[in-house]
């Protein structure tokens, strides 16, 4: 680091991205775990971790740092038909 702080956009930013590295990784571990207690030990972590980053991605919003456009209704009719269709 070149001495300059970082500023709480940047941490949070760096904190949701860990987040998702975490959620990802359980996720897998999940997948991959044979005995149902110790999968059932992960399934809470993860669960434990997505809320984390969850409230990470909402304080990210509430500063106006994660910005979410609203969807026009034809994109969502869209992913409606498309997913739909794929059922």
């Amino acid at each position: 680091m070149n001495g300059t702080p970082m500023s709480d956009k940047d941490i949070l930013d760096d904190v949701l991205s860990s987040q998702k590295a975490i959620t990802v990784t359980y996720n897998a571990y999940t997948n991959e775990c044979a005995n149902p207690q110790v999968r059932d030990t992960f399934l809470n972590l993860l669960n434990d971790e997505h809320k984390l980053e969850s409230d990470v991605f909402d304080e990210l919003h509430k500063r106006g740092w994660q910005p979410t456009p609203q969807a026009d209704q034809k994109r969502i009719q869209e992913a409606n038909e498309k997913y739909q269709n794929a059922v």
